[in-house]
């Protein structure tokens, strides 16, 4: 099973979660039953009770987390109608798309399943409630029982089951099995050894979320949108979380060398990095200067409020009981304890309502009042928060906004105003599972729209293009960047919310924002929000919310006049004339001509350096000021482009140009661009347009294996080529690019496209599954040979027929209690892969070949043939509506799975299998699909009986 379709694992989990005590309800035989009562648990209606309680079909974790849903699930009185029947389909194809052999379809109120060469169908109707979703599932669960390949682990469907009918619900709820849920136990314990970053997969790659300030990976100078595109010598793409984790911990003091890829860089950079012991302290605070506050809240752990009020002293001690201000840094602070978010909202709120939390379908509120009687509400308080303070940290911003205590400064936070609860169940899985929502006083919910500040800061980046003799950096220049974060109401799925929320941004301050390194970064008395905030409560002559809003005023009025200057100043630098004035927003749209284009034969051709020119003309008599324009798409390399304007006189053009690299392995396709005109305080009109991508065949991999114990002078053993226990074992590998160019017919104009396929960056890496009993001493191989030409940053090419070959050595320390010693082969190129398949189809054990490599003391080796299978299309054709594909697979050893996804909206619907027992040669597919209006991508994934497989990315555009 993907391991990234559950929650991130990250190198330190910093939960967006809010977690509270609440009882379970009790089993019997750790078995859970629905019932429209709290106190009662009747027996769902259906099958496979009893004398099946072993087999898949009883689906007895489903029944009990169901039973869990039924009775806590915050909106579980919704799950009706079309709810459910979605719930079902999302089951099913939770199963299909992880299961080869699987495929359901789903047609008026019946079920056909799939598995092989064997179907049956199942009634599907008078799907009412939740025990009706059990029912028809528990026999499409009995036949998958029998049906399936004794090599599919029962559990783990009923995982997929489970965690299909889940996702249908929200984003947050979601069955760990447990693997996953023992790991994050490890993570919660607080400290280990690491680097000390929260870690995420976004879109295939391996993405910083955060560094944790005073961290190995914080001092080293990680950022958040960080890519780590290789650990040691493990390329990460596609990489699952778990397994990024396992690379990057390990023993503190011991060094491991990462390789980071980020925005403006123009290749990525090494950073070796010493693992340290991962304490997050979650409160942090210091004194500024004029006797103002700071107080940073990284996360809300077990502690702090204790901690809070501990700082909160010592500011007091240490001003003499003049305290003039207090600036709380809830930035970047994803959540935790609902008691500790309470606890310090209490400190500064002498009476009133500080959170409410309604639960389940019944809607039980209960409230928490203020009640401390050591309440310190005679300064003034500013909140910092920004678009990823998540959860417990808006509930703190919330109540003490709406009870008048303090001002919000910064960003629109992230709006998660759900809440989980954790169950464990009995095969030691654990549900997680969004039981309620919180409101801050006024009754008013932040869930999917966040808390809006009373002043929003827009940090903007203005970096004009260096060279010196230790670094070169990339003219860079992003004023929306923070735009194109991702929020709770920009997740599939998340809950609604059913009240306005009252109060609405005042002020607006752009500034530029000096990027900072080292230690400088933590610095609040460097921070330019920071010092804003101490300015802002220095100016207040109260102590409420209201005092600091009206002191905000003036100061946000000589601050943006300051800001100005600096940032015209500086995009003078880029050479951009960006002077003030006032456009005409009603006649924009008739004013100006926008024009996008991909210079050279006007498409993007995958791994080639494009140029898109973008130009503006005016064609009014009246001027036009800091214009811009932002490209928004679905393709990677378009999708976020910020082109920079400036001022455009009458009747006057101005254009600018920016280069860009699309993937080697991307494929033929048309996308759709999104061309957004703005300046910056509104968008002044937007218009679409379609780009056309070019790919590239993409190689095709062959090897042979060798093994050597001191045969011919290699390795160091008997030479007898029988494996055994104190020889140094060398593995040679032949490895061959045996791509053939694609002559297929076809009704597109692409068809010819990229006739050499070259691998880049191929390689082939050897992985230890025998732990302790074997010692892996050389186990990664960079395959491929420079250009002449090159000089540095030198791309390693396996071109089209050649063939390399390299070795690996291990020693065999000692005999396993299997009785042989297991390695893992990984063949593949990082950089020459099916981009739209592993990536943006999600089919991630695409990226690379596996294969397993058994050594046995009593047994001579022979040498191993590898080849991996071949797709060949013979026809591709649109007539009206439909799509007709057809073509063969091909390989000697024999082809065991043809299947076929078509992506519909963001999902992949299996639309076509095939399933053959070691048939070699060709064996043929062929389908007819209606399409859908606009993209509609097809993902062919064939396998064979070596365990080896290809794909191949096809995409038809309807208009």
């Amino acid at each position: 099973m993907n391991s990234s379709m559950y929650s991130l694992i990250s190198t330190m989990l910093l939960s967006s979660t809010v977690f509270f005590a609440c009882d379970q309800p009790s089993s019997d035989n750790n078995r859970l039953t629905l019932s429209s009562e709290g106190s009662e648990w009747s027996v769902f209606e259906g099958e496979a009770h009893g004398d099946t309680s072993e087999k898949l079909g009883s689906l007895s974790i489903m029944e009990r987390d169901l039973s869990l849903v039924q009775y806590y699930y915050v909106d579980s009185d919704k799950l009706v109608g079309e709810r459910l029947a979605n719930m079902l389909e999302m089951a099913l194809e939770n199963v299909e798309v992880q299961v080869d052999e699987v495929q359901f379809v789903l047609r008026n109120d019946e079920v056909i399943a799939n598995v092989g060469t064997r179907n049956r169908t199942f009634p599907a109707s008078e799907l009412d409630d939740l025990s009706d979703l059990l029912r028809i599932l528990q026999p499409i669960a009995l036949f998958l029982d029998d049906a399936l390949s004794e090599n599919v682990d029962r559990a783990e469907v009923e995982y997929m089951l489970l965690n299909g009918t889940l996702s249908a619900l929200d984003p947050h709820s979601i069955l760990l099995p447990p693997v996953e849920a023992a790991e994050m136990e490890v993570d919660n314990q607080g400290e280990f050894g690491g680097l000390g970053i929260e870690i995420s997969i976004q879109d295939g790659q391996l993405t910083v979320k955060q560094p944790i300030e005073d961290t190995p990976a914080w001092d080293a100078g990680l950022k958040s949108e960080d890519k780590i595109v290789r650990i040691e010598n493990t390329s990460t793409i596609n990489m699952d979380l778990d397994e990024a984790v396992s690379l990057m911990r390990g023993k503190v003091g011991d060094p491991v060398t990462i390789y980071v890829e980020r925005s403006g860089w123009s290749a990525p950079k090494a950073f070796t990095i010493v693992r340290g012991r991962i304490k997050v302290d979650p409160v942090k605070g210091e004194l500024l200067n004029d006797g103002v506050g700071y107080l940073k809240i990284q996360s809300f752990h077990q502690n702090v409020a204790d901690d809070m009020n501990a700082l909160l002293e010592d500011f007091q001690q240490q001003t003499n009981n003049n305290l003039r201000g207090l600036v709380l840094d809830l930035r970047n602070n994803p959540g935790g304890y609902l008691n500790q978010a309470i606890k310090v909202s209490d400190r500064f709120i002498r009476s009133g309502v500080l959170v409410a939390t309604v639960e389940g379908a019944e809607r039980t509120r209960e409230e928490n009042h203020a009640k401390s009687r050591n309440t310190l509400t005679t300064i003034p308080i500013v909140v910092l928060v920004n678009g990823n303070s998540a959860s417990a940290s808006e509930i703190v911003a919330g109540a003490l906004r709406n009870q008048s205590r303090a001002i919000i400064v910064g960003e629109r936070s992230f709006g998660k105003g759900s809440v989980q609860h954790l169950y464990g169940n009995p095969d030691d899985s654990r549900l997680k599972l969004t039981v309620a929502q919180y409101l801050t006083p006024g009754d008013q919910s932040i869930q999917s729209v966040g808390i809006p500040p009373d002043i929003l800061l827009q940090p903007s980046i203005i970096r004009p293009a260096t060279k010196t003799d230790e670094a070169q950096t990339e003219e860079m220049v992003s004023l929306y960047w923070r735009d194109w974060i991702t929020r709770e109401g920009d997740l599939e799925r998340h809950l609604s919310n059913d009240s306005t929320l009252q109060g609405q941004t005042k002020y607006a301050l752009r500034y530029l924002l000096e990027e900072k390194e080292g230690k400088d970064r933590t610095d609040p008395k460097k921070d330019w929000e920071v010092e804003f905030s101490r300015k802002l409560l220095l100016k207040t002559d109260g102590n409420d919310r209201a005092s600091v809003m009206l002191a905000a005023a003036g100061l946000v009025e000589q601050t943006a006049l300051e800001e100005q200057r600096i940032i015209q100043q500086q995009f003078n630098r880029v050479g951009v004339d960006w002077r003030a004035g006032t456009n005409h927003y009603p006649k924009a749209k008739e004013d100006l001509k926008i024009t996008v284009d991909i210079l050279g034969d006007g498409v993007l051709n995958a791994g080639e350096e494009e140029t898109l020119r973008v130009k503006v003309h005016n064609a009014s008599e009246r001027p036009y000021h800091q214009l811009s324009i932002l490209l928004k798409s679905d393709h990677p390399s378009v999708d976020h482009r910020e082109f920079y304007i400036g001022y455009v006189d009458a009747n006057q053009t101005v254009e600018t140009e920016s280069t860009i690299t699309v993937p080697h392995g991307y494929g033929t396709e048309t996308t759709e661009v999104l061309v957004e005109t703005r300046d910056p305080t509104k968008i002044l009109f937007d218009q679409t347009k379609t780009v056309q991508t070019k790919g590239k065949d993409m190689p095709k991999f062959a090897w042979t294996v060798n093994l050597y114990d001191g045969l011919s002078g290699k390795g160091k053993g008997n030479g007898n080529q029988i494996p055994e226990v104190g020889e140094t074992i060398v593995l040679e590998v032949a490895l061959s690019n045996k791509a053939p160019t694609n002559d297929a017919e076809t009704t597109n104009d692409d068809s010819e496209a990229g006739a050499n396929a070259s691998a880049i960056d191929p390689y082939i890496r050897l992985k230890n599954r025998s732990r302790q009993h074997l010692d892996l001493l050389e186990g990664t191989l960079e395959v491929g040979k420079n250009s002449a030409d090159c000089e540095e940053d030198c791309d390693r090419i396996l071109s089209q027929g050649d063939t390399e070959t390299g070795t690996f050595s291990f020693k065999l320390k000692s005999l396993p209690t299997s009785g042989h010693w297991d390695l893992e082969m990984l063949v593949g190129s990082n950089r020459t892969y099916d981009y739209n398949t592993t990536v943006q189809g999600g089919f991630s054990e695409y990226f690379q070949l596996k294969t397993t490599v058994n050594l046995s003391p009593k047994v001579k080796f022979v040498e191993q043939k590898y080849d991996q299978p071949q797709i060949t299309l013979e026809q591709q054709t649109v007539q009206g509506d439909f799509f007709e594909l057809s073509g063969f697979a091909e390989d000697e050893s024999g082809i065991t799975d043809i299947l076929v996804f078509h992506g519909k909206e963001k999902r992949e619907d299996k639309i076509y299998y095939k399933g053959e027992t070691g048939l070699s040669g060709r064996v043929p597919f062929g389908l007819d699909v209606q399409l859908e209006k606009g993209s509609n991508p097809f993902y062919i994934l064939v396998k064979d009986n070596q365990g080896l497989h290809t794909s191949q990315y096809v995409q038809v555009w309807k208009d």
